[in-house]
């Protein structure tokens, strides 16, 4: 130790220990600037690899390109740019405090309410719409939900192409490489040590062809990374609830671990999984009108006379080809796009079976097994009724061969009904037709997914096969015990047109006392479109909402859900039962039979719903003046014109808004009234002009805003046309978390108070359903409703029994989207309610 001292070298020490503090202290100064440095380095390397990527971008979108061709059930005759009809979104209701400032009203935001699950009436009336790259611009993931057979398939497909070619609609969109894959081909969960962007990657990796496999991965998470992917997810509006709630975890924890991974998927309107409360925002597919249906039909028609017609021919007799178009313009005016492209399929084809929809259908599964053995097409419907009624439209191939060949994984119930019910029905022997699946699938009936797994190529194929089986097997209650899905309706409603004198029916639709959102007989509704004449259970269902509609106590939306189903038959006893109600005492019932009138366009009713026009409520006004323009005769037209000339305020403009649903001689009237010397004309003409949204119109409103001599129209004119010019003001947005609410911090900060993240945040808006204002309550309520957590379920019913207008309407909304999100809303009662 002595030695050691003797030999310690003092200056060398402090030399060494003031060189090592001043290193460490500037390295800590240093350390925030090489970071920055470092940071810096990466984030232009990631560029570079992603300026390199742009090929690869453009390579993803040619292969999704290519793969949407035949995205569609026509594919084996046309590819889908040669018979694409542009699809348009119902664009969601204003909320209060959701959009700043507040799109001005329309006149259906009076005359209609929004219903994303039933979008027929406000399709018909020309409620506001969104194209669907345009409804990708308000950055929210988007639902698109619709029936079976609306067409949500090949939005997606018809999105994908848009998207890659910039079409007109998609500028402003941030650069997208579109990739469309259905559900099934996702192998979820993922393989052990493996993650779900890996389950992603897997699917789209087959998709695209033409990048290198061992590049693919690398690349893909660059492009998610980036914001650069928009996954366009099909299938959803298949699963059962319990697929759907999984299909929402998945997606949940794909949205975790890639935040800037655009997605937009599809979904059955009654069954949204928890798609809501991860962020989708929910919009409907609107349905086609008239000038569509006939563009599709005559579009057809040429493409089948350049392409098919000689073989055709060859199999068949030749029909005149404008004799066929003449009867489906005069026959499909209330068939969904693919009970029409069936019916046109049929038509074209000389197999046609009858006009309705299910002979559409029909006469398609049997061109499609003309060339099998017929224990083919039984065991289909064996198979299709077992995937129905174990709720598995997505089936392993060894159980899809295992129920082909006559297994049971679900054993029928023994159903008690009268012996004059039972007497002639025969139970259907079983099939054995174990090795019929590769036909099946040659065939296009039967489609192949990932993990050795099959589906049915369409859920309203799968339902009408089910429901070949199902109406013989008597099985029909089995299915009304299921929660609601795709499966469940559609195929209930095959089984009920098949087989119209079962006494289930009836049972369904006949809503208990505490049954409040009376789910079902909306659902037995819309199954009036295919009831045969004299069915008694169709009888039955009319009157019981006949009755509904006259209960004033009911939501109106509820009413406007039956009255659509109404709308949809040829019954003769639909027009009376409107007539009556025009002149009933209760605004609503007077504004719902307008509104009916105007759809089945009765002529009769003009003279009644010109009386309407001048109804003090504005809401029954404005739909009389929809309907009068619906229905389109000179007469009804010109009672819309005259209101225009020398109505009051609000209605010249309701009725300028009313002339833009009518091309022929409505859009001519508004661009002559345009230069009439009345400024109170010009200026509401301006309002009609805003809804048309055409070149011509613009033109005229830019005119109007430089040139007007009246102040009063030139303002009402530049802000039109800034509304026009602008992005729409009602595209879907994806709502902040309730810490960044800004209403729900203010409603806090007047109590002192602020807004915790989680629990306390929804503690802060069931307190805002008791203490807010008016918009601040319906706000708190939709809120709530996203959230499908059934401990909302009490404030949101005592909001619905305390309240009457705007907020009761939005409390059965918010029950309405938790019903359909899965929630088991306990009933009122329970609460001491009702």
């Amino acid at each position: 130790m002595a030695n050691l001292l003797r030999n310690f070298d003092r200056i060398s020490f402090w030399i060494g220990f003031l060189a090592a503090t001043l290193f460490w202290w500037l390295l800590a100064r240093l350390k925030p600037l090489l970071v920055r440095v470092w940071e810096n380095l990466r984030e232009q390397a990631a560029t570079t690899r992603l300026e390199r990527s742009q090929g690869d971008e453009i390579r993803i979108g040619n292969d999704t390109l290519r793969r949407a061709q035949g995205w569609h059930l026509a594919a084996p005759l046309f590819s889908l740019d040669e018979i694409a009809i542009q699809p348009r979104l119902l664009a969601p209701s204003p909320l209060p405090y959701a959009y700043e400032p507040p799109p001005s009203d329309d006149i259906t935001d009076w005359a209609l309410s929004y219903t994303s699950d039933d979008p027929e009436l406000g399709s018909f009336y020309q409620a506001p719409m969104l194209g669907l790259a345009e409804a990708l611009k308000g950055g929210a993931n988007l639902v698109i939900c619709g029936e079976p057979g609306t067409g949500k398939s090949f939005a997606l497909a018809h999105l994908a192409c848009q998207i890659v070619r910039k079409a007109p609609g998609s500028e402003g969109l941030p650069p997208l490489a579109p990739v469309l894959i259905h559900y099934g081909e996702l192998q979820f969960p993922p393989a052990e040590g493996g993650a779900p962007t890996d389950v992603l990657i897997e699917a789209a990796a087959a998709t695209a062809s033409s990048i290198n496999a061992r590049r693919f991965p690398k690349l893909f998470r660059t492009l998610m990374q980036h914001g650069h992917i928009l996954l366009l997810l099909d299938g959803l509006d298949e699963l059962a609830p319990a697929q759907m709630d999984e299909a929402s975890l998945n997606l949940k924890a794909l949205l975790e671990e890639n935040p800037k991974l655009r997605i937009v998927t599809t979904a059955h309107p009654l069954n949204l999984g928890k798609l809501p409360a991860l962020g989708f925002q929910v919009v409907p597919l609107a349905a086609w009108d008239r000038a569509r249906r006939a563009f599709f039909i005559t579009r057809w028609s040429e493409l089948w006379r350049r392409y098919v017609a000689d073989e055709a021919a060859a199999r068949s007799s030749p029909a005149d080809p404008m004799m066929v178009i003449g009867w489906l313009l005069y026959d499909s005016t209330r068939l969904s796009p693919l009970e029409l492209t069936l019916k046109v399929w049929a038509a074209f084809a000389g197999d046609s079976l009858g006009p309705s929809a299910l002979a559409s259908i029909e006469a398609h599964l049997r061109r499609l097994t003309a060339n099998q053995p017929a224990k083919n097409r039984l065991g289909l419907e064996q198979l299709a009724a077992q995937m129905t009624l174990g709720m598995e439209p997505l089936v392993a191939r060894r159980k899809a061969e295992s129920w082909l060949g006559g297994s049971e994984a679900v054993a029928l119930e023994p159903v008690e009904e009268p012996a004059a019910v039972l007497s002639d029905k025969a139970a259907p022997a079983k099939v054995r037709a174990r090795g019929a699946l590769p036909d099946l699938i040659e065939a296009g009936l039967v489609v192949e997914r990932a993990g050795e797994r099959v589906a049915l190529a369409h859920p309203t194929l799968l339902a009408y096969l089910a429901s070949r089986r199902l109406a013989a097997q008597n099985a029909a209650p089995q299915l009304v015990a299921q929660p609601e899905w795709a499966g469940r309706s559609t195929t209930l409603g095959f089984i009920a047109a098949l087989d119209g004198q079962s006494p289930w029916v009836e049972t369904m639709f006949k809503p208990e006392q505490d049954d409040l959102l009376q789910r079902d007989l909306v659902i037995a509704g819309r199954w009036l479109e295919n009831a045969l004449e004299g069915q008694a259970w169709a009888a039955a269902l009319m009157r019981q909402i006949a009755l509904s509609l006259q209960k004033n106590q009911l939501p109106f939306s509820l009413r406007a859900r039956l009255l659509s189903g109404l709308v949809q038959t040829d019954h003769s006893g639909v027009v009376p039962l409107l007539r009556q109600r025009l002149e009933d005492p209760q605004p609503a019932a007077r504004q719902l039979a307008a509104l009916g009138l105007g759809y089945l366009q009765d002529v009769k009713s003009i003279e009644p719903l010109g009386k309407l026009v001048s109804d003090r409520t504005p809401g029954v006004a404005r739909a009389a003046l929809l309907a009068l323009v619906a229905i389109g005769q000179k007469s009804s037209l010109e009672t819309v014109a005259y209101t225009l000339l020398h109505g009051d305020e609000g209605l010249q403009k309701a009725a300028a808004e009313a002339l833009a649903n009518d091309p022929q001689e409505g859009h001519p009237t508004l661009k002559e009234a345009s230069e009439l010397e009345d400024a109170r004309v010009r200026r509401a003409v301006v309002y009609g002009l805003g809804r048309v949204r055409q070149p011509w119109a613009v033109e005229t409103l830019t005119k109007l805003a430089a040139e007007d001599k009246q102040w009063v129209v030139q303002d009402a004119a530049s802000q039109v046309l800034q509304a026009v010019q602008n992005p729409h003001p009602r595209l879907p947005r994806p709502l902040p978390p309730l810490p960044q609410t800004a209403w729900l911090i203010a409603f806090a900060g007047e109590r002192g108070m602020g807004v915790a993240p989680g629990k306390p945040a929804y503690e802060m808006l069931r307190k805002a359903v008791k203490e807010g204002d008016e918009d601040q309550r319906v706000a708190a309520v939709y809120y709530l409703g996203q959230s499908a957590d059934a401990e909302a379920a009490l404030p949101i019913y005592q909001s619905y029994f305390s309240s009457q207008g705007e907020m009761r309407e939005a409390a059965f909304s918010a029950l309405w989207n938790m019903a359909a999100c899965g929630t088991l809303l306990p009933p009122p009662h329970q609460f001491g309610l009702m």
